[in-house]
């Protein structure tokens, strides 16, 4: 169980309904049917007509996000290294 999935199921708050997205991966198709059969709450159209200062003013009012500070300035995006190469030999069988 990663993380989300734990999140979620402590959230006693959330819609059932919204839980059970999470329970099984949907395709785009599968997600559209679902918002053309009114199965979906989002209103996809407001939110993307959304500024970016409505968004911050709807962040900044959620109270889940209330303790959540971060400071992507000091955010960096790093690389895996390489796996290196080991050959080692088992002198015992030689």
């Amino acid at each position: 169980m990663d993380d989300l999935q734990r999140y979620i199921e402590n959230r006693k708050d959330l819609d059932p309904d919204f839980v059970k997205l999470f329970e099984k991966r949907l395709t785009d198709e599968e997600l559209r049917a679902m918002q053309k059969r009114g199965e979906s709450k989002s209103d996809w159209t407001q939110a993307a007509s959304m500024t970016e200062a409505e968004i911050r003013a709807a962040i900044a009012s959620d109270p889940d996000e209330a303790s959540m500070v971060l400071d992507w300035s000091k955010a960096s995006e790093e690389l895996q290294r390489p796996k290196s190469v080991l050959n080692m030999v088992d002198e015992k069988k030689m």
